[in-house]
């Protein structure tokens, strides 16, 4: 009478490694499991973020450092000025006041109280008619004012007085000279209309120059960015392919920048 068992065969009696039975096919790659009720997330991006956060906080924190030296600039140079004025040398009021108001900033409190000092001891020089020192104090207001140039010009309201207290003064200034070629073209009666018209056209930066310094200051800003985005990777590290035509960019971008400036 035969046995209802089968004989087990050669394949049935293989086991897993280790001694552990198969349970399941081998070589099958495992799929990801979610809890019930869970739809599944797509991987995070961590790559880029860091970078352009990197980016953002480098020029907010330019930004704010560059701000700072500006106000504090400029009420360190007014308070030289306020202390300069009980010293004998009357003169290094003015320069300290003109230092101040290159540190213009809009909205900066300082520059507008030494602006208004200029203006205040021009006119205190011409009402006293101290004519060598109220033409100097009025060259100075207007020479401050005319180095603030930009796309506008800051006071824009003080130069049409400026520039009529220079040529009046001017030409008062020249009639007590000798009879020198300056001296004499500066009598006639059209000579102060002559030198104000002449003082309302100042001149003007050289378009070329300019085109080339707003050019390169374009690029040295992007090859400046292109440099912290892409030359570095969220660690730090210097990658060549893409670091180093960003850092050619910024040094030829910042060189034009300088020399626009500098020829405008």
């Amino acid at each position: 009478m035969t046995s209802s068992k089968s004989t087990p065969t050669q394949s049935s009696r293989r086991r897993a490694p280790h001694g552990q039975p198969l349970s399941r096919p081998q070589n099958v790659r495992p799929t990801t499991r979610y809890d019930i009720g869970s739809s599944p997330k797509a991987p995070r991006d961590y790559a880029s973020r860091p970078i352009w956060q990197l980016v953002l906080g480098l020029l907010v924190l330019v930004g704010a450092l560059l701000a700072a030296r500006m106000l504090l600039g400029a009420r360190a140079e007014l308070v030289r000025a306020e202390q300069a004025a009980h010293a004998p040398d009357s003169l290094a009021v003015d320069r300290h006041l003109r230092r101040c108001v290159a540190y213009y900033l809009p909205a900066n409190p300082w520059v507008a109280a030494a602006v208004a000092r200029l203006r205040h001891r021009a006119r205190r020089a011409d009402s006293a008619g101290d004519l060598k020192t109220a033409l100097a104090r009025w060259r100075a207001l207007r020479g401050s004012l005319l180095a603030l140039r930009g796309a506008t010009q800051p006071y824009a309201s003080l130069l049409p007085e400026c520039n009529q207290r220079i040529a009046a003064l001017t030409v008062a200034a020249v009639k007590g000279r000798g009879a020198d070629e300056g001296a004499r073209a500066l009598r006639n009666a059209d000579a102060e209309r002559a030198l104000l018209r002449r003082l309302e056209r100042p001149d003007d930066p050289h378009p070329l120059w300019t085109l080339i310094g707003l050019l390169g200051f374009v690029g040295w800003v992007l090859g400046g960015l292109l440099l912290i985005a892409r030359g570095l990777d969220p660690k730090l590290r210097w990658l060549p392919s893409y670091g180093r035509p960003a850092l050619i960019m910024l040094i030829i971008g910042l060189s034009a920048f300088v020399a626009g400036m500098s020829l405008a």
